[in-house]
């Protein structure tokens, strides 16, 4: 069982590792290349459950990002124009933990909540057009 679990613990390991790598090619890139990493896809898809379809819908649109850092940050607005929507990705890559956020209706969503984003994630909030 041991062999097991460590075995287990040293493939994430290299996950996280070849994650880290993967942002470091994300130096201009739209949020929709970041989700086409597999292990960012993946922690996003987790963390949003039923949401994930609506937050996806949002990647199809006119964005930008890059790199803070280590990290990743990208936003998207709907048709190019933010008032009318928009949403947005960080990656931290030193966990590995995605945060996203999005607009519906008028209304924010964010995932997690905002109050337990990282101050490097939320930051990224004060740029949104409403702030």
């Amino acid at each position: 069982m041991r062999i097991l679990t460590l075995l287990a613990f040293t493939c994430l390991a290299a996950t996280a590792r070849a994650e880290a790598a993967d942002l470091a090619a994300l130096t201009k890139a739209h949020p929709a290349d970041a989700l086409a990493l597999p292990a960012v896809k993946a922690a996003a898809k987790r963390l949003l459950g039923k949401d994930w379809a609506d937050y996806l819908d949002h990647m199809d649109e006119p964005g930008h990002g890059g790199l803070q850092g280590n990290d990743y940050y990208g936003s998207t607005c709907t048709g190019g124009d933010c008032d009318a929507g928009y949403a947005t990705l960080f990656v931290d890559a030193g966990t590995g933990a995605v945060y996203a956020a999005w607009t519906r209706d008028n209304h924010l969503f964010f995932r997690p909540e905002l109050d337990s984003w990282p101050e490097k994630a939320a930051s990224a909030y004060e740029f949104w057009p409403e702030n």
